[in-house]
């Protein structure tokens, strides 16, 4: 999942838990249940505001004691939030998904939130099958079709991680994650000016990240527009000091550039990511 939107693997920007489930208050939520508790009726509709306006509900039912804090806790843990663990989001989510209470947009958060679960754990391969349930439940969830194109992407499977971000980026358009996503793979695959096309567009939306920067700065060096190259890598890196990619890079420029100091960045950025020669060879950028 994306928990937080971090990054899995080489630079895949996960979206965020779908939190159509659990974007009502805990406090909220914790209400409802003691209304239930309360009221003599067998069983209400715990309902929420999905992204995007999309409605995500479960039946809750009063049957044994303990399942509503059974139910509670899959709620919770399907949310993948608060130090929630890979392990524990899978699990909640598959006791929201078995528990045969859920609407079409219910089950499709639910499976969304699991395979982001089985991506943090890297098992893409079941993070896809998720992503493609979430998908049948609701085929115009931008997000899962960008994070199934990042699972393609961790699996090198480049054309079908472009063709989930074409489609993620034609249902939402200014998503600035899924731009940057498939900036990267363009990169991969050699379409320099399309890839540097996407992270502007990202970077418009979003013109802080140091990530979108530092890839940028990565298609400048491959393009050999060493100056905005180096622009780049400096302004990712006054976001984040210790961003490898960034360090290397800038080193690789000065290199070229015949400047001082390049030996110190790319030492620092061995330091912070001892293999980050090697990841930069396979890209063609020595």
């Amino acid at each position: 999942m994306a928990q937080n939107v971090p990054e899995f693997g080489r630079r895949a920007a996960y979206a965020a838990p779908q939190s159509g489930h659990t974007q009502a208050q805990s406090s909220g939520r914790l209400r409802n249940i003691l209304i239930v508790l309360l009221m003599p009726i067998v069983g209400f509709t715990i309902v929420s505001t999905c992204w995007r306006g999309a409605t995500f509900s479960f039946s809750y039912k009063v049957t044994l004691p303990g399942d509503d804090a059974k139910f509670s806790q899959d709620f919770k843990w399907c949310d993948g939030k608060n130090g929630t663990s890979a392990d524990q989001q899978i699990a909640g989510c598959t006791g929201l998904i078995e528990s045969g209470r859920g609407n079409e947009n219910g089950l499709s958060v639910a499976f969304y939130n699991r395979g982001n679960g089985y991506a943090a754990k890297g098992d893409f391969d079941r993070a896809i099958e998720n992503y493609d349930d979430a998908i049948k439940h609701n085929p115009k969830m931008a997000v899962a079709f960008s994070n199934r194109g990042n699972a393609y992407k961790e699996k090198e499977q480049y054309e079908r991680a472009l063709a989930d971000y074409d489609i993620a980026i034609g249902l939402a358009p200014d998503n600035p994650i899924a731009l940057h996503n498939r900036c990267w793979t363009r990169f991969i695959v050699g379409q320099l000016s399309e890839a540097l096309a996407d992270c502007n567009k990202s970077l418009r939306v979003r013109p802080d990240a140091a990530s979108t920067l530092g890839d940028r700065g990565l298609i400048y060096l491959k393009m050999d527009a060493l100056d905005k190259a180096i622009a780049d890598f400096d302004a990712a890196l006054a976001k984040n000091p210790k961003y490898a990619s960034a360090l290397y890079g800038r080193g690789l420029v000065k290199r070229k550039q015949d400047d001082a100091g390049p030996d110190d960045d790319i030492r620092e950025a061995e330091a912070v990511k001892p293999d980050i020669a090697a990841e930069f060879a396979r890209f063609g950028l020595q």
